[in-house]
């Protein structure tokens, strides 16, 4: 149950970082309302666009939640994103389910910047089986993480 003068003294004294998590968390409560997607996707603020056939890009801005101790976004969260970003493409294009059985990430350069993109395309498209690769930039172009997806088709 939630301490509802706890929240309130966030409201009403938190630093900026809480105002922007309280901020980030009634978005995704709100998002996930209206457009009927997972709750990690809308509380990282996903936007998916699809360019090209057999492409997608998910865009997100920099938020404290995405923070490791060093001020960058943390690899378990880049691996994250990398791991939507593949299997929203699998299941957008071929319309089936699908689940993740190997993923390799080789992160470049520390995740610093104001907003991200992920791009995903096809490496192969099997019966049972497809591969994907997926590179991470900032909103300056820089490569900040690549990485390859297996993911299982489900009938």
């Amino acid at each position: 149950m939630i301490n509802k003068d706890f929240l309130h003294d966030i409201v009403k004294n938190g630093n900026e970082e809480e105002i922007q998590l309280i901020n980030l968390a009634l978005k995704a409560i709100e998002r996930k309302r209206k457009e009927d997607i997972v709750y990690l996707s809308s509380f990282l603020d996903f936007t998916y666009e699809f360019p090209e056939e057999d492409c997608m890009k998910l865009t997100f801005p920099m938020s404290p939640f995405l923070l490791n101790s060093l001020g960058i976004v943390h690899g378990g969260i880049t691996a994250t994103i990398m791991d939507i970003a593949m299997g929203t493409l699998v299941t957008s294009s071929l319309k089936r389910k699908c689940v993740t059985t190997e993923m390799k990430i080789n992160y470049l350069k520390p995740g610093k910047g104001k907003f991200f993109m992920a791009k995903a395309i096809f490496l192969h498209k099997g019966k049972t089986q497809c591969v994907v690769e997926c590179k991470v930039y900032n909103e300056e172009n820089v490569l900040i993480a690549a990485g390859t997806g297996t993911f299982f088709l489900i009938d």
